[in-house]
Order: C-alpha cells, then structure tokens, then sequence
C-alpha cells in the first residue's frame, strides 16, 4: 500500500522497528475485544473484516484534510448516513444487558416476532454459535410489549450496518417477509391500510409499509403511520428504551487473512467463537492452525500502537490514489487502536507515473516523497524521476569521497544551510529540503574534491540523508 512509511528520527535514534506478526496479532485481538471483526470464510481460509467504530468515523472528521482534497472527499463519501433510532431489548434472565438494535422505522415496531442478529456479533461469538445460524437460545424482552421475542442469527443481516442486529417484522418489510416465510415465523400486523380491519373473512397482503393506521398496539391503534412513529419513540425514549441516532458507517474493511495451514502456523482460530489464540495445539474441534497474514494498513497501524505514537505526527507516509481504501483504513484503525486520529508529518497521493518509466525502487521512493509538498497529489513525471536519480548518484558519490573530509569545525554559512535542510526533513517539509539539499550537495561535492570539506559539514549531511533516505549516517 505505502511506498514510503518512516519514523522522522533525531540523529542519534535508533531504527524504527518492524511491524512483526506479535503486533499486528495483538492489534486484532484488541479489535476483537471491541466487537469490530467479522469475518468471511471460504474453503481456504477466511477474510479478517473491520467494521469501525461510531467514533472512529468521527475521528475521521477530525483528523482533517490532511491527504488533499481528492483523497479526503472519496473518504467522506465512504461514509454514509441513515437516520433512525436504537431501541433497547433487555436480555431475558440478564436485564441489565440489552440487544440493541438500530430502526428506522418503528410505527408497527409492536408487530415484530423475533431480533436477529449476525453471525458474530458478540451474543453468538460469546455463546460459541458464530457457525450455527438460527435460535440463539436466547429471549429479549419488547421494549413495547413486554413480549419475549427469540434471538436468532442470520448470515444476511450485515454487521457493518447499524448495530448489527435488526428487528424481524415479516408483515412489514419484504426482506423480513421472505425470511420468516423460510423458517416459518408469524406474520404478525401492527398497520392496516386506512378504513381496513382485518379478520373476520378480511385478510391483509403483507407487506404494509410506511402505510395506514396502527392497530394491535393498544394506546396507538387508530394512530397514522407517522403519529404511531412519533408517539412510540416519545414513550419509549422517556423510559430510556429509545433514544434517536444517525448511523454513520463506513463499509467493512478487509485487514488480514486467516489462511487455514497444519504447517508454520501462526496461531489457532476458533470457528465457533472467532477468537484467536498463539496456543501451540488445539484444545477444541473447533479450534484451526492457521497462517496470518495482515494488510499493510493493520501493519502500519500496529507499529504505531507497539511505539507507542499518538497522532503519527512523525511519519511520513506515500501512497497510490489506488490504495485510497488502504488509507481509509489506517485512518479509521488508528482512531480505534491508538485513540487518537491519524495526522502523519507528511502525507502525499499519487496521482500517476509518466509512462515508460521503470526506475530503481530507491528513485521511485523518494521521488514519491518529495515530488510534491505534503497534501497534495504527486504525479512522477520525468523531470522529478531525473532529479531524483542525479541526486542519488551524487549522494553515492560523496560517500565514496568520505576519505577526503577534513577533522575541523565548518564554514558558518553552508553549515547553517545543512543544518536548516536538516530541520525541514525532520519536520515533514522534505519538498523544500530536497530543492535546497541538492544545491548544497554540489557545493559539498566541489568541497570534497579541493580537500575544503569539514568532518562537521559532511557529518550534517549524512544526517540529512539519514532522515530523508531512511538509511544509517
């Protein structure tokens, strides 16, 4: 994803050090423990998916325009808005504890005859059922009614929308209709349209949507469909059983790959509970040796948590507008694992590479670095390839004449030049720096060859291309 991901450092820092497996497995257990995993299995293995925090996604916001207008409007736009409200159900034997549940439109709410939710969703992960759609064994109260309604689990109820669990209402919504006529739930009516009362030889064809007056509902009945909304969601929401929300949600992200594997495994993947365990033998049928395989974003996310970074203000990160969906990710993972939104020192998009060019990696790096100041879009023309190129050659060149540098203290001036590139690197601002450094690299050179460079001017150097080049003084 990134071409470019470094660690500004102080000239006597050590090396940043590598994003491992520990960390990136730490970090997903840490997304685990959130309730933010899902995942999508197949014959080889399974798709590790995030889906972000309410926070995360704000945090989003905050962090600002920080990757260019572009990049920061696709972002944006990931993000879409649904509103409605989040009804509590409380856990029957458990009341303290509630299945939430995320609607948008409640005026038959009183009719629904089941909450179902996904496959891991903390009530099936934590009850070893991720594998086993139906009846959870569960019962949640109504809010309403006070009727107890069967928690099930259901593969097509998406856990990147909403809460993850939705409320079963076949007589009104289509979608409900053909799964409760699949596993034969009742169809209960809670509208009719206006002057119909059904029963008696007067039967309703469901679905009643957005439609009609409330009946069955007891105070409501009679109510039109948007009084019955509005009076429901007062009464419950003054009983603490309702409040309003906007949903604010991203897509699930993909952040890893489990791939099933008897040799070199990295861990164990329980499939009825989806947690995982670096146990070296399995303890359950359910239990899989599997290798783990985590995405540049997880692993670049993950060395910033294992550092201890707040708001990456001292990376430097580069990437392809392909790879916008990988930054949306470190973005949104950042919030959640770090707690604090992502603002890397330097941040750059390209936008394209001039065609026919197949340069070094070590010139495509760091032509993407300081092709263009940081925010904005890089394209990689010719002219910035050919800079690039010259000044590594240079930069070669002047290590090689190490040998001719003289012990003594520097010229004032060039001196103050070095050390002013230097800060700009270290700061981030590594566009100017590298205009300016490549003058002083010629002056340095020429130095070299009269035997009137100082050890003080050359050492300066080095640590400019330490900080720019990510290479050792």
């Amino acid at each position: 994803m990134a071409a470019l991901l470094r660690r500004a450092k102080a000239s006597t820092a050590s090396e940043p050090s590598e994003a491992g497996r520990p960390a990136s497995l730490a970090a997903l257990g840490a997304l685990l423990e959130q309730d933010l995993i899902h995942f999508s299995e197949d014959e080889a293995g399974a798709d590790v998916l995030y889906v972000p925090s309410p926070g995360a996604v704000a945090a989003l916001k905050e962090s600002g325009d920080v990757f260019g207008s572009a990049l920061s409007r696709r972002h944006q736009d990931a993000v879409r808005a649904t509103p409605g409200a989040i009804f509590r159900f409380p856990l029957v034997g458990d009341e303290q504890s509630a299945v939430e549940v995320f609607i948008t439109d409640w005026s038959p709410c009183h009719a629904a005859c089941a909450v179902a939710i996904h496959r891991d969703h903390r009530l099936a992960r934590r009850a070893g059922r991720r594998r086993q759609p139906g009846f959870l064994g569960r019962y949640v109260h109504h809010p309403l009614t006070g009727d107890q309604l069967p928690v099930l689990i259901a593969d097509w109820v998406k856990p990147d929308f909403g809460t993850g669990a939705v409320l079963i209402n076949p007589a009104h919504d289509t979608a409900d209709l053909a799964y409760g006529r699949a596993i034969g739930l009742p169809i209960r009516f809670g509208l009719t349209p206006a002057g119909v009362h059904p029963g008696l030889g007067r039967w309703l064809v469901p679905p009643v949507i957005k439609t009609g007056v409330a009946i069955k509902s007891g105070l409501f009945d009679g109510a039109s469909h948007g009084e019955a909304r509005q009076r429901i969601f007062d009464e419950l929401e003054a009983a603490g059983l309702a409040r309003g929300h906007t949903d604010r949600k991203v897509a699930a992200l993909p952040i890893a790959r489990l791939r099933f594997s008897d040799a070199a495994a990295d861990g164990l993947w329980n499939q009825d509970t989806g947690s995982l365990s670096l146990e070296p033998e399995a303890t359950s049928a359910a239990e899989r040796p599997v290798g783990f395989e985590p995405s540049a974003a997880l692993q670049i996310v993950a060395t910033l948590r294992e550092e201890g970074a707040d708001g990456g203000e001292d990376v430097w990160l580069v990437a392809a507008m392909a790879a916008a969906e990988a930054i949306l990710a470190v973005r949104l993972l950042h919030a959640d694992l770090v707690g604090t939104p992502f603002r890397p020192a330097v941040a750059k998009v390209v936008h394209r590479v001039e065609a026919g060019r197949a340069d070094a990696a070590a010139v495509s790096d760091l032509s993407l670095l300081v092709g263009a100041r940081s925010g904005e879009v890089v394209a990689l023309r010719n002219q910035i390839l050919e800079q690039v190129s010259s000044f590594l050659a240079s930069h070669a060149q002047i290590k090689a004449m190490a040998r001719l540098v003289e012990d003594r203290d520097g010229h004032g001036r060039f001196l103050e030049r070095l050390r002013s590139a230097r800060a700009q690197i270290a700061a981030g601002d590594v566009h100017e720096a590298f205009t300016d450094l490549r003058k002083l690299q010629k002056e340095l050179k020429a130095a070299l060859e009269t035997g009137a460079a100082s050890k003080q001017e050359y050492d300066t150097y080095t640590e400019c291309t330490w900080l720019l080049l990510d290479e050792a003084a």
